[in-house]
């Protein structure tokens, strides 16, 4: 899963990962944004975060799936 998530960023503009809490999606998000400003494809990176606190709980975080 985490190759084809790779894989994903690499081929298109915007990709949007769901998906249980530690499975990566951030990690690989900014490791491959962080790969393309050094490469100087891109020329920023916009960081966002949830607008929701999770608290204890774990897995998808309210309103998600």
């Amino acid at each position: 899963m985490q190759r084809q998530f790779i894989e994903a960023i690499d081929g298109f503009h915007l990709v949007l990962a769901f998906g249980l809490i530690g499975t990566g999606k951030i990690y690989f998000s900014i490791a491959t944004a962080v790969e393309a400003l050094k490469a100087g494809d891109v020329q920023r990176i916009t960081l966002t975060r949830l607008a929701v606190e999770l608290g204890e709980s774990i897995g998808y975080p309210p309103g998600g799936l």
